[in-house]
């Protein structure tokens, strides 16, 4: 499948909440931004912090318990300091890996 269209997917699935994704991509999102925070070193309570946001719904989202609406995910992409692209790349990136597997 081409770069493109699975960036497509998956601003589709989590990001305009067109389809309900499936546990793994929820969890590969959590994993994306939970590596981005560490790489940043925040805890989750200085996230919270930036994105106003409720350390237990980031806690949600990083453990793929979450959907999370646009809005939501604009709040964690500023609180990281990111553009919220860079998290979609993250996570299409962790989904290529596991599609090598």
């Amino acid at each position: 499948m081409a770069a493109d269209s699975r960036l497509s997917r998956i601003f589709r699935s989590f990001f305009m909440s067109e389809s309900n994704p499936d546990q793994r991509q929820l969890h590969r999102l959590g994993r994306s931004i939970r590596q981005i925070r560490n790489e940043l070193g925040l805890s989750v309570s200085d996230l919270a912090s930036t994105s106003t946001l409720d350390p237990v719904t980031i806690e949600a989202l990083e453990a793929g318990q979450l959907d999370p609406p646009y809005d939501l995910m604009l709040n964690i992409a500023g609180g990281l300091g990111v553009e919220i692209s860079a998290i979609a790349i993250r996570t299409e990136q962790a989904d290529g890996e596991e599609d090598d597997r």
